[in-house]
């Protein structure tokens, strides 16, 4: 290790922050506020968003969609032994109440919900 000749070795160099941290007074007072845009990883997580209840929402309406579609798929096929043989036409039903479900709500959905400029 170099040793430092410069005569005066009572304090380190000004960026190094000195005996305490390196924190300035300026930093001090800042500490006290709370942040202008705390990030979402921190403080505001307890407060609701809407927007996020709002995805989810739109998001179980095309899953809903996708089962009852799969289900409508699955009773047309009558392949399924758990499940008495029903007509072909509540397959074709739930079918398209999947369709509905999975590509027309969603839009209505989003259009209705969507925010006034």
């Amino acid at each position: 290790m170099m040793a430092n000749n410069s005569g005066d070795d009572s304090s380190p160099l000004p960026f190094r922050g000195g005996a305490g941290g390196g924190g300035s007074p300026a930093d001090a007072a800042l500490a006290d506020s709370p942040h202008p845009n705390p990030s979402p990883e921190g403080e505001g997580l307890d407060r609701f968003d809407p927007a996020a209840a709002r995805f989810a929402v739109l998001q179980l309406v095309r899953l809903s969609g996708a089962l009852l579609a799969l289900a409508g798929v699955l009773v047309i096929s009558g392949k399924i032994g758990w499940l008495p043989k029903l007509p072909e036409a509540v397959g074709y039903v739930l079918v398209g109440a999947g369709l509905i479900d999975f590509f027309v709500l969603p839009p209505l959905l989003a259009k209705r919900w969507k925010s006034q400029p």
